[in-house]
């Protein structure tokens, strides 16, 4: 069980780095 909420933390980190990453971009443009 705790596998499982680390890896959904994991994936959820990355998803907030990539959507951050994407709204710099915009902002950039």
């Amino acid at each position: 069980m705790e596998d499982l909420i680390s890896q959904g933390v994991i994936k959820l980190s990355y998803v907030e780095i990539f959507i951050l990453d994407e709204a710099d971009r915009m902002l950039d443009m």
